[in-house]
């Protein structure tokens, strides 16, 4: 595995449920030598990819990452175009208002208008759903090429539910 690899594999073992982890968290989940995984966040910090909480001397992202997502969304066009749209929308029906994009074989919601409900869908800038198993990636693949399906259906159907069809036939 190639360092850049490895640092990726690092990089995506944080997530919501798991903000902070510890070198040996990292090497279990990515199978990577601890004195690698130090090696690697030690880069990372100096990127700001990586901060290092000083009492717990565990990790979590740094505001590295803040300044690329930000860079990578000021880029998005569709996105500059939506924004009214969307925000009209969620002032009319004060719904939970998500505008996701296709990334590869998945979504990504790029722009999250809360509803101030208390009932309400709660989503995550930057999260990341899959195509079958998201009301958004089903909009894709019912109006996306026929490519994009094709490619979809030679992967592997992940069961997120016990209700997610894994079966391209069904």
């Amino acid at each position: 595995m190639k360092t850049i690899q490895k640092a990726l594999t690092v990089l995506n073992q944080f997530s919501e449920t798991r903000p902070v982890l510890g070198i040996t968290d990292l090497s279990k989940a990515t199978g990577i030598n601890k004195s690698i995984v130090h090696k690697i966040l030690q880069s990372l910090m100096e990127g700001d990819l990586i901060a290092r909480d000083t009492e717990t001397r565990r990790y979590r992202l740094g505001s590295g990452i803040l300044k690329l997502a930000g860079r990578h969304l000021a880029n998005l066009r569709p996105l500059d175009i939506a924004r009214p749209h969307l925000l009209q929308l969620w002032e009319e029906t004060s719904e939970t208002i998500h505008f996701v994009v296709q990334d590869n074989l998945s979504t990504m919601i790029t722009q999250v208008y809360e509803s101030p409900r208390s009932l309400r869908v709660s989503s995550h800038l930057g999260e990341i759903g899959s195509l079958h198993g998201s009301a958004a990636g089903k909009v894709f693949m019912a109006f996306g090429t026929e490519s994009l399906l094709d490619r979809f259906l030679e992967t592997e159907l992940e069961a997120l539910t016990s209700h997610t069809i894994t079966q391209p036939e069904n």
